[in-house]
């Protein structure tokens, strides 16, 4: 299936050529000529599913079927950390917007969402009441909400990042939930608000909306749907300036 044939060993890093730094603000539109290999990332015993970047550009996390999470450092290409411990393949990463914790979404088993202190590779917290198999994992910009999304007949699973109390469920999709991404507020608009976007099973991508900076304190509004053809929608992205949201999936397309 489409999820398993874009899975492999190699965690490839790509990067700009050193001499061409990439600004806060673009100042032209970048072209694949502008990229390269960094460097090739090996470590892993088993298929690599899942990969994340610290906000602060430090650490590069990688999920692997061989039950086990690495932390790579991206200027060496080391392997700093092992986190290990699973009971089953780590299927989705997700950062902290300070970049002292990794959020971690597997399964299938109870125990399918936990937070890991990323400076002793610890188990910080396991987050109950999650789906059983998880697809998806995001984290609020501003820090205060957690998100898994899986085989939980299409609910999205939010907890407080404060209490790790588990909220009411974000519900709208049909079936399983594939993929989350975070859109920060749109800066070109004013009174702009952060996104939560989710792709799932039931071939549409959702995007909710969230309260300036703060997200709902329960069930959250479904800002806009549209359909991704007749196929899962798959992945999903949003731009580092809030202004571009893209999904794709099975049907070959994206939008």
């Amino acid at each position: 299936n489409w999820q398993t044939e874009k899975r492999g060993r190699p965690v490839v890093v790509t990067g700009l050529r050193s001499e061409e730094a990439l600004p806060v603000k673009p100042p032209r539109e970048l072209t694949s000529q502008d990229y390269r290999i960094a460097k090739t990332l090996s470590g892993h015993a088993g298929a690599v599913l899942a990969v994340a970047c610290s906000p602060d550009g430090r650490l590069i996390a990688s999920g692997s079927m061989d039950k086990t999470i690495k932390l790579w450092d991206p200027a060496t290409g080391n392997c700093v950390k092992t986190l290990s411990g699973l009971a089953t393949p780590a299927n989705a990463l997700a950062f902290t917007a300070d970049s002292r914790f990794l959020l971690s979404g597997s399964g299938p088993e109870e125990q399918s969402v936990r937070l890991w202190n990323v400076s002793d590779g610890k188990v910080a917290k396991v987050l109950e009441g999650g789906p059983r198999l998880v697809f998806a994992v995001a984290c609020s910009p501003d820090g205060t909400r957690f998100v898994a999304g899986g085989s939980e007949a299409g609910a999205l699973a939010v907890w407080d990042a404060a209490t790790y109390q588990r909220l009411d469920a974000l519900v709208g999709h049909l079936l399983d939930v594939y993929s989350l991404a975070c859109a920060p507020p749109n800066a070109a608009e004013k009174n702009a608000q952060a996104l939560l976007v989710s792709g799932s099973g039931d071939a549409t991508a959702r995007v909710w909306k969230l309260a300036g900076t703060t997200w709902p304190g329960l069930v959250g509004e479904n800002f806009g749907t549209f359909k991704g053809g007749d196929r899962q929608v798959s992945c999903v992205a949003a731009s580092w300036n809030g202004e571009r949201i893209a999904a794709a999936g099975t049907d070959k397309s994206i939008l």
